[in-house]
């Protein structure tokens, strides 16, 4: 592979920028979907026990099994990530672990949290209280939310980065809160909306014909769809938001992703405003593709072509806008307005590998990612298909 004709951007350094955007990519995919799933699962079992529905005390379980298998995945990609911080970039490393040291604090104590609560969330359904099981499920919410809360401050440092030496620095940052709210409504609307359009995949299935998982599958089908459209509506504003204060704060990265309609005239390496249009026309698929079954449910009918759309649509947004979102920033990897510091800066200088010995790394992580999500989807239909 040859490195683009930028000065100090070697072969080694472009390897490793893409290395690290191939692992954020599939862990933040991965850390979404537990994130929603994380918050929506005890939502269910509080609305299961205050109405006594069994079919929904059934659903948070089923997405449970789901939830546990989806971080552990997302555990060993977070490993992955590491060692490739640790190895190539381990110039970025210790600055992030020093400047950002109080919120990647909070993020180790999220996961300390999150891990044991989600084995105690497991262990102990029917075992403990209503009111003790539902205590467990809310620390499970704030430990999985703690991670995000503390890791987006990384995100929002290589964006903008806040001017001072304060060890509160990372929370300082403007972008900082929204980036939050940003990352956590993205996993929800994608948790959501795609188990919704699951279950109405097997209800189109059954053409109308009832059977004793169909009430399941209904309340699947609702719950999802009223979930997930809300906080589309919110996800959208909060979208409009964190785009306009990435204009104001990180021009170059907002130049590269919107164009210079918006932004002004910036320079940039790269030109990602056609992907942009992408990610944007599959968010018009997912609003036409939910509103649309929620009008045929409310119908009772199901629609197999709209629900794969909304399928596609929710699971793909995620990642298409983190890779513009981390790609844009090419070639450098902190933005200071209209330029930023170049990538080379953070690479380890020793760490100096054949370009053959890179790109079979790369092939590997991309055959693992896929394999990887060919076992979720398996494990989705095995965990929302089997009887309880």
């Amino acid at each position: 592979m040859t490195a683009p004709a930028f000065p100090g951007f070697s072969s080694t350094v472009f390897i490793g920028f893409y290395l690290l955007g191939l692992t954020v990519i599939v862990h933040i995919f991965l850390v979404s979907l537990v994130v929603g799933i994380a918050v929506i699962v005890p939502f269910f079992e509080w609305r299961g026990y205050r109405n006594n529905d069994d079919d929904l005390l059934g659903l948070s379980r089923r997405l449970f099994k789901f939830l546990a298998v989806t971080d552990l995945v997302a555990g060993v990609w977070a490993t992955w990530m590491t060692v490739v911080l640790a190895c190539y970039w381990s110039t970025l490393l210790f600055v992030v672990t020093t400047k950002l040291f109080l919120p990647v604090t909070i993020a180790i104590v999220g996961i300390v949290i999150s891990i044991p609560s989600m084995a105690a969330y497991y262990y102990l359904w029917g075992k403990v209280s209503r009111r003790v099981h539902l205590l467990i499920g809310v620390l499970m919410i704030i430990g999985t939310l703690l991670v995000p809360i503390g890791m987006n401050a990384i995100f929002a440092f290589i964006d903008y980065q806040v001017a001072s030496a304060s060890a509160w620095a990372g929370f300082l940052n403007p972008l900082y809160p929204i980036f939050i709210i940003h990352r956590v409504f993205a996993g929800i609307v994608m948790a959501a909306l795609a188990f919704s359009a699951f279950y109405t995949l097997k209800l189109a299935e059954k053409s109308g014909k009832a059977d004793e998982d169909s009430s399941v599958y209904l309340k699947g089908t609702r719950c999802g769809l009223y979930v997930g459209l809300t906080a589309l509506v919110l996800q959208t504003i909060i979208g409009m938001v964190f785009g306009i204060q990435l204009m104001q704060y990180s021009p170059y990265l907002a130049s590269a992703v919107f164009g210079n309609v918006f932004v002004g005239y910036v320079p940039t390496y790269y030109d990602f405003t056609p992907l942009f249009v992408v990610f944007l026309v599959i968010v018009g698929i997912l609003w036409i593709s939910g509103l649309y079954n929620l009008n045929q449910f409310r119908r009772m009918r199901f629609s197999k072509t709209a629900s794969y759309m909304m399928l596609f649509a929710a699971m793909a947004g995620v990642p298409l806008m983190e890779f513009v979102h981390d790609a844009a920033r090419f070639p450098y990897f902190v933005i200071v307005g209209s330029s930023g510091i170049p990538a080379s800066t953070f690479v380890n200088s020793w760490m100096v590998i054949p370009s053959e010995f890179a790109m079979a790394a790369i092939l590997v992580a991309g055959t693992l990612m896929t394999v990887f999500v060919y076992l979720l989807y398996s494990l989705f239909l095995k965990a929302f298909g089997a009887k309880l």
